[in-house]
């Protein structure tokens, strides 16, 4: 009888065995592993046709001309950039989408965001150049706690049409990824370059200089000015400054008087080595009426250029006299 119970334990544990052991040479499952990336995969497809869905409400069409204060912009819609993840971790993943133009504004990048933490965020384009030109851009929108969506970068097209940039061939930009609730967290990153497939030989901006102002020490400074109908003094003033030292630098302008009226002066601006800015030389509109100037005839400023770095001055520059010819 023992004999018996012993064979049927054997028998038992054999069966036992033969269960658990992979069956015609395949491995064996993992439920809890083959549960997780099931659900990869379906938050993979999800995010896939979201992106899609939100580009295909993008209306993707390319204006013949763009008028500005500065004259026309003509841009070059058959630029396009690939698709390229530049930032990467398990809380946040940003990848550059496309090149977006509509009719009416200047082209768009288009970012694809995932934000897995429990915070919003906001993204910043820190020292944007377009084609060796300093730019102000600014994202369209936050991308709120635990989600993805599409955000732009858009760039003004008058800051476009000042630099004479009609042809995009790169961006260049410090992505900044703020926390929104309050600040508390930022993240910088090295300088990130985005190329489109314009010809790297081709014109990277049109010829904007008029009146040089100054040339020294490897700087250059152009004075333009623009018939504005619209515009309170008729016209508008652009200072493009061409900094071809290695080393950033800021400019300010003192000491402005407008038809032999001292007014304050808002106009400041920095540039990084190697590279140009074009700002408005922005006048007090309610000065400007104080003294009941209508036309300007007459600008005289000087110039401060100073180390963005450590702003020590580099130098001043004597005053600078300018006489316009009226219509």
């Amino acid at each position: 009888m023992r004999k018996v119970k012993v064979n049927c334990i054997s028998i038992l544990m054999v069966l036992a065995l033969f269960a658990c052991s992979p069956q015609n040479g395949g491995l064996a499952r993992n439920p809890v592993a083959e549960t997780i990336a099931a659900m990869d995969m379906e938050a993979t497809l999800i995010a896939h046709e979201l992106i899609e869905t939100q580009l295909a409400g993008l209306t993707n069409a390319c204006p013949n001309e763009i008028e500005t204060p500065y004259g026309l912009i003509r841009p070059d819609c058959s630029v396009t950039v690939a698709e390229r993840l530049i930032y990467d971790t398990e809380q946040i993943k940003v990848t550059i989408k496309s090149l977006y133009f509509d009719t009416s504004s200047a082209p768009a990048l288009l970012f694809w965001v995932e934000n897995n933490t429990y915070g919003g965020l906001n993204l910043r384009a820190v020292d944007l150049q377009i084609n060796g030109f300093m730019m102000k851009g600014a994202f369209n929108a936050r991308i709120p706690a635990q989600s993805q969506g599409l955000v732009a970068l858009w760039v003004a097209s008058d800051a476009l049409a000042a630099a004479g940039v009609e042809t995009i061939q790169y961006f260049e930009f410090n992505l900044a990824i703020d926390e929104s609730q309050n600040w508390s967290q930022s993240i910088t990153t090295e300088r990130i370059r985005i190329n489109t497939n314009a010809a790297p030989g081709g014109v990277l901006a049109l010829n904007r200089r008029d009146i040089q102002l100054l040339d020294r020490e490897g700087i250059r400074v152009y004075l333009n000015r623009y018939e504005n109908p619209t515009h309170y003094t008729g016209a508008q003033f652009l200072i493009m400054v061409e900094n071809n030292t290695d080393i950033d630098i800021e400019l300010t302008a003192l000491d402005l008087k407008i038809n032999d009226h001292e007014c304050e002066s808002s106009y400041e601006t920095h540039v990084l080595a190697g590279l140009k800015s074009v700002e408005e030389l922005s006048l007090p509109e309610d000065q400007l009426a104080t003294n009941n100037i209508e036309r300007v005839e007459t600008l005289v400023f000087r110039l401060q250029v100073m180390r963005k770095d450590t702003r020590t001055l580099i130098f001043n520059t004597d005053l600078i006299e300018l006489v316009f010819e009226q219509p």
